[in-house]
């Protein structure tokens, strides 16, 4: 990623994406504000969602048990700041977590259509 233009700052979230808030992490052992934030967004979302989906070699836990898990890592392997506002994500009303072969990654990219459906609401409401 870091060879192709533009793409260097993607290329240092994408390494950085192990790393852990302790600093127990790799490549690196960077630890706390280090961590570029959507490294520190992606290992959240990243550790849900290996808990969570289907696998060959094991069963998903639910989302339940895969929270109490976030929870339990969090300020040691993942940014409990970080945590926290995932879980308040995934507690809000129509807000799902989708696995890659359950997505529809054409509807989900379509920006002028989540920007239409996000300002519909709030049009209505006003």
């Amino acid at each position: 990623m870091k060879r192709i233009e533009g793409y260097g700052p993607i290329a240092e979230i994408i390494l950085a994406h192990h790393e852990r808030i302790d600093g127990r992490g790799y490549p690196n052992g960077l630890a706390g504000e280090e961590i570029p934030l959507a490294a520190r967004i992606i290992s959240v979302s990243d550790t849900y969602d290996v808990m969570t989906a289907r696998d060959s070699y094991r069963r998903p836990v639910p989302p339940s048990e895969a929270i109490a898990e976030l929870r339990r890592v969090s300020g040691a392997q993942l940014d409990s700041r970080v945590v926290e506002a995932f879980i308040r994500v995934l507690d809000r009303r129509g807000v799902t977590f989708r696995h890659a072969d359950d997505a529809d990654f054409e509807r989900e990219l379509n920006l002028e259509r989540r920007v239409r459906d996000y300002a519909a609401p709030r049009a209505a409401a006003a």
